[in-house]
């Protein structure tokens, strides 16, 4: 389901009971939605959605702990980018620098 499905649902007075029956505060749905979405395609499958609603069950606090593990796995995603482009740079000026030093001898 979309985002926008997503909050069409929570419209429905059988959704946000189940969200009260989980103790999942509804106002924070695109929060939710945000972290079920792993993938960073704008879906979540049903299957994907049932699962990280009972993971999030419990105190609120659980779900700003499962906010910064996201935002931990999307942060090292361009962490190891970042480390990528520069270990491509080093190893081109690396390149660079040592056949001008073979054609200077």
């Amino acid at each position: 389901m979309s985002l926008e499905e997503f909050r069409q649902h929570l419209r429905n007075k059988h959704v946000s009971a189940y969200f009260q029956a989980l103790e999942l505060d509804v106002s924070q749905a695109e929060v939710l939605f945000n972290l079920l979405d792993q993938d960073g395609s704008n879906l979540v499958s049903l299957d994907v959605f049932l699962a990280g609603c009972m993971r999030l069950k419990g105190q609120a606090r659980s779900i700003d702990v499962n906010m910064l593990l996201h935002e931990n796995r999307a942060l090292s995603k361009k962490i190891s980018k970042l480390v990528s482009v520069v270990r491509e740079v080093v190893n081109l000026y690396h390149s660079g620098t040592g056949s001008r030093a073979s054609t200077a001898s």
